[in-house]
């Protein structure tokens, strides 16, 4: 699936059953980054995430 960022730049998967493991590509354009592993026991803030 997919989801765009709100105005304050956040992104919400509310569709995500708590407490599993998940793997998040981002992507725009031509550039993009994998994130392994994110468990949805809680809200996450992952900061800045550079694109390659």
């Amino acid at each position: 699936k997919t989801t765009e960022t709100n105005s304050l730049g956040d992104f919400w998967f509310r569709w995500l059953k708590d407490n599993r493991t998940f793997k998040l590509r981002i992507e725009k354009g031509k550039k993009s980054t994998v994130i392994d592993s994110i468990c949805t026991d809680d809200d996450r803030n992952l900061g800045d995430i550079p694109l390659k």
